[in-house]
């Protein structure tokens, strides 16, 4: 079997998922950049440009952030036509995939049935080292961020928290946006930059809490790698990310105030040892994620 993984940008979560799924999967599949190269293949499992998804990014901030018209108004009306345009299309695909519940409730409302298939975690790579001297009463606290440097993200709700945490926390900040000018002034803020995935792990390892104070995700991969290192998750209630850590199994949900994500991350370093989000994590792999997704493609192979 000749597959075609369609998928037209060159980062992100999805641009993991569809490299996991190419590296792991049995069959022959090939990552596709240009539509004009998609002549000669049995599947096409599109990503397209996920404009649905830019709709639901902005119905999720309409929800839940009163200065939506603020931050993201340009970017709705800039999608709002090719994401009615894409809805319309999916009816006419042969299967649809939901990478979580949230997005698959969503899709449903719209009248589009859809197959959940979430993303996995390398769990021999994303595995827990405990650091003994992190046990250490004056020791310091690593809080880590990793994600897009800007507002939708909550990057800015982060650095405020910080303001509200004692002289030995400190958050390693991993990624690249508008805010990086931002997150470099700040004094509780560590700017690490983009590094590669293999290098995820080692902040992830050393951290004692994950945030990501987000106003929009899916199926966020960060939250998964940082369970899969037994790191407790503090984060916003959006997409799947509730339902991944079971609070307060894998960590706690946060509100958008700066005081509440703050006592949140006071509450699981003070609590360190009573999280599970590991165990929680094991749910989630590759192989389970591959398996599903080849299931659909033989089943159409098959029709």
């Amino acid at each position: 079997m000749k597959v075609a993984l369609y998928y037209p940008l060159t980062e992100g979560g999805v641009s993991r998922r569809t490299s996991e799924i190419q590296t792991r999967s049995k069959y022959n599949v090939k990552i596709i950049r240009d539509a004009k190269e998609l002549e000669g293949f049995d599947i096409v499992h599109s990503y397209a440009d996920a404009y649905v998804g830019d709709i639901h990014t902005c119905a999720t901030y309409l929800r839940q952030a009163k200065d939506f018209l603020n931050r993201r108004s340009k970017h709705f009306f800039k999608f709002l036509p090719k994401g009615i345009n894409e809805l319309y299309q999916l009816k006419k695909f042969d299967v649809v995939i939901s990478r979580s519940k949230a997005e698959q409730g969503w899709l449903k409302k719209q009248g589009i049935k859809s197959k959940l298939i979430t993303a996995g975690v390398d769990h021999d790579t994303f595995r827990p080292l405990r650091i003994q001297e992190a046990n250490k009463e004056n020791a310091e606290k690593k809080v880590v961020f990793v994600g897009r440097l800007e507002k939708a993200k909550g990057v800015h709700l982060l650095s405020e928290a910080m303001d509200h945490l004692p002289k030995e926390y400190t958050a390693y900040v991993i990624g690249d946006g508008k805010m990086k000018p931002y997150v470099e002034a700040h004094p509780k803020l560590e700017y690490i930059g983009t590094v590669s995935h293999e290098r995820i792990p080692f902040f992830m390892q050393k951290a004692d809490v994950f945030c990501l104070p987000s106003y929009t995700e899916c199926f966020p991969l960060s939250v998964l790698e940082a369970m899969a290192c037994d790191v407790p998750v503090i984060a916003t209630d959006v997409g799947d990310i509730k339902e991944m850590i079971q609070p307060p199994k894998g960590g706690y949900i946060c509100s958008y105030s700066p005081n509440d994500i703050a006592e949140k991350i006071l509450l699981a370093t003070e609590n360190r040892d009573m999280f599970t989000a590991r165990d929680l994590s094991l749910r989630y792999t590759w192989q389970s994620t591959i398996n599903k997704v080849e299931k659909i493609w033989e089943t159409k192979m098959d029709a």
